[in-house]
């Protein structure tokens, strides 16, 4: 299961062949990120307060969301270290240029979330990963995402 306020549901992401229903019982989009080009979702508002609190309209969601990651490689990394090896994708995050592992202002995506928070949210869990994580960021211990919370409670 994901903590609580992560988003990782059945769904998620939609992707074709995925109905109105996908994002029924989803009240949060913290763990979401739509690609670039996928046609926007119909279903997100009302069930997702956080995000519509946070950006006001469904277009601006879709929109944050569809950008998450421009410009944020460790995020991305963090994001899809699931369908990967742990090692694969510690190897990933060592092959990042260092500047962009160890540099605060790259650190927070449009949700304020860390790379830490993003794995944090994810269904798969990996000692390793969190470590070279905050070996190489240990200010995203206590660096709070849009709604107040560190990613390690």
């Amino acid at each position: 299961d994901s903590p609580e306020g992560c988003a990782e549901a059945q769904g998620g992401v939609q992707r074709p062949g995925f109905g109105e229903s996908a994002f029924q019982d989803c009240h949060s989009l913290r763990n979401v990120a739509f690609p670039p080009r996928y046609p926007a979702p119909r279903c997100i508002v009302p069930s997702c307060h956080d995000v519509l609190t946070l950006f006001g309209s469904q277009q601006m969601i879709v929109d944050a969301l569809r950008n998450r990651f421009n410009g944020l490689p460790i995020h991305e990394v963090c994001y899809y270290q699931s369908r990967y090896s742990a090692p694969g994708t510690t190897q990933q995050l060592k092959a990042s240029p260092l500047n962009m592992i160890n540099t605060p202002e790259n650190n927070q995506d449009c949700l304020g979330m860390t790379p830490l928070h993003i794995l944090a949210c994810s269904r798969k869990h990996s000692i390793e990963l969190y470590q070279f994580i905050i070996d190489n960021q240990p200010k995203s211990l206590i660096i709070e995402d849009k709604w107040g919370c560190p990613p390690i409670l």
